[in-house]
């Protein structure tokens, strides 16, 4: 419906609620923040970095499954179980905070993805874990939060497309509308879809 439109609720957020964006942290159109993104996390090492260890437990593949389908407290025991068995594993971490993220818990959310970007990553993982922890600060309603949060990486991964088309987000968000259009022009020049996309979100804003 009208009320769900995430476009809208980037560009005219006037709800009182803090937790008004978390329907849209795993359930939203931008792949960055969909649970199949979590491949990301699964990426092999390009070379020159370390990566986690080979493989998914089976402990981390049944709490997957349990969230996808809403089951939070099984969800919880498998990720806390696959937790002991790889404590140097940024993965369980990250569902952990999904996991939380779903409750509404934004700030147990972000210890566990702090906690997963203390882990040694590729640079594939590092960026998502990255867009992951602006994006708890973008629904707590901290936007220039987020926005710092993602700019080292934003400026550093020029090929990165869904990264900077969310860094543009938060520059409109908070204010900076003249840099998020140059982003909107590449974004455009690299690929039609941001056309598309970027005139939904403006049209409806505008109406």
């Amino acid at each position: 419906g009208a009320d769900e439109d995430r476009h809208d609720l980037t560009l005219q957020d006037s709800r009182p609620d803090p937790y008004a964006l978390c329907f849209f942290s795993l359930y939203e159109a931008t792949e960055l923040f969909q649970l199949r993104s979590l491949r990301h996390l699964y990426q092999s090492p390009q070379g020159e970095e370390k990566t986690q260890p080979a493989g998914k437990s089976w402990a981390l593949l049944m709490g997957e499954d349990c969230l996808r389908v809403s089951r939070l407290d099984e969800a919880g025991a498998w990720f806390s179980k696959a937790i002991q068995e790889q404590p140097n594993d940024c993965r369980p971490q990250v569902l952990m905070g999904f996991l939380c993220v779903e409750r509404g818990d934004l700030q147990q959310a972000l210890h566990h993805f702090r906690t997963a970007a203390t882990f040694s990553m590729t640079a594939a993982q590092k960026r998502y874990i990255t867009c992951l922890v602006a994006r708890v600060y973008e629904v707590s309603g901290e936007s220039d939060c987020a926005r710092r949060e993602m700019e080292p990486f934003a400026g550093a991964q020029g090929d990165w497309s869904e990264g900077l088309y969310y860094f543009a987000t938060l520059l409109v968000r908070t204010g900076r509308i003249k840099p998020a259009l140059d982003i909107y022009r590449r974004l455009i020049y690299l690929s039609p879809r941001y056309y598309f996309m970027i005139s939904l979100r403006f049209e409806q804003t505008a109406a």
